[in-house]
């Protein structure tokens, strides 16, 4: 039988990925690989939401100003995270 994962599983597994980079919130229930959980950016001062299992696979990469950061201004127009924040917000 296989154990179902909590929060504080997650965050472990998150603390060995990206270290202090970013704050969990413990007392919430972890929601599963397959929905969103908010995350804290300590170096952006702000929340964002990623599916659990793309953060812990390294997929998630953090908020959208660490995405901006990571790929460079110049190329995030034509990057496939900001065609889904467009989709999102329509």
């Amino acid at each position: 039988m296989t154990k179902k994962k909590t929060i504080q599983t997650f965050i472990k597994e998150s603390k060995k990925v990206f270290g202090d980079r970013f704050k969990y919130y413990p007392n919430v229930p972890y929601p599963g690989g397959k929905e969103k959980i908010t995350i804290y950016c300590n170096k952006h001062q702000k929340d964002f939401t990623v599916l659990a299992v793309k953060h812990t696979k390294l997929q998630g990469g953090g908020c959208k100003g660490c995405i901006v950061t990571r790929i460079g201004k110049e190329k995030i127009a034509d990057h496939p995270i900001i065609e889904e924040w467009d989709r999102k917000k329509k």
